[in-house]
């Protein structure tokens, strides 16, 4: 009797693990495709990748214009590129992820971690920080997307 009522424990469970995993594949993710622009207002000193190139010992605040490229998407994870005026026309290529449902994401490229809050369809709050050994910076702007 014991041995029957743990497998049927065991049962249910399994069938609650598996209905939920199937419940998450099938969330709907929003979609990022396309290109978005912006700005972020940033702190920065020394040298750095998005903010561009200074003294290490006197901080400068920076405005920066922000082009992002998400041409990838599966489910809730994404990539393509982020360019900047720091950056002087080129492409660094970023991978990134959904964090908590639906709002929140988090971005990794070279110059380190960025994190935007959906704020609608095509809005959103962008913050982005940059650590070397000869400069920092941090960031946080807002962006849109371009509609086609």
């Amino acid at each position: 009797m014991m041995m029957s009522r743990s497998a049927g424990l065991f049962a249910l469970l399994l069938s609650l693990t598996l209905t939920s995993g199937s419940a998450l594949a099938e969330q709907q993710w929003p979609d990022l495709l396309g290109t978005w622009e912006g700005h972020t207002e940033a702190i920065a000193s020394g040298n750095t990748t998005h903010a561009g190139s200074g003294a290490a010992e006197t901080p400068r605040l920076v405005d920066t214009k922000f082009i992002i490229h998400v041409n990838h998407q599966v489910g809730k994870s994404f990539s393509g590129t982020i360019e900047s005026e720091g950056t002087h026309g080129q492409k660094s290529h970023f991978v990134g992820t959904f964090t908590d449902g639906q709002h929140t994401a988090k971005v990794v490229d070279k110059s380190g971690v960025h994190e935007f809050h959906l704020i609608g369809k095509n809005e959103a709050k962008f913050c982005y920080t940059e650590s070397y050994h000869d400069g920092h910076a941090i960031g946080c702007g807002s962006f849109h997307r371009l509609l086609q």
